[in-house]
Order: C-alpha cells, then sequence, then structure tokens
C-alpha cells in the first residue's frame, strides 16, 4: 500500500519479451478465456 492517493506506475511486458518469453495480445487472450468459461460452464451443468 502507498501512501500517496495516485499511482504514476506503468505496466510493461518490455522485460519478459527481452527474456524470451512471447505473450498473446490482449483480445486474443480475453477470447479464449471467454470461450473456455463457456465451455466449463456447459460440461458443469451437466447432470
Amino acid at each position: 500500500m502507498t501512501l500517496a492517493k495516485r499511482s504514476n506506475c506503468i505496466l510493461s511486458t518490455e522485460k519478459l519479451e527481452n527474456a524470451g518469453i512471447k505473450l498473446r495480445n490482449t483480445q486474443e487472450a480475453l477470447a479464449d478465456c471467454l470461450q473456455r468459461y463457456k465451455q466449463f460452464e456447459s460440461q458443469s451443468r451437466k447432470p
């Protein structure tokens, strides 16, 4: 927790990319997440 009431933090994936870690873009990851959630929900409702 900080004492300041605001934050000037900037999130960056540059260090991860420099370390060779590849990340998907946000839209692709979100679409995949929602699709998997939908599949999980439909499977969990089956008797």
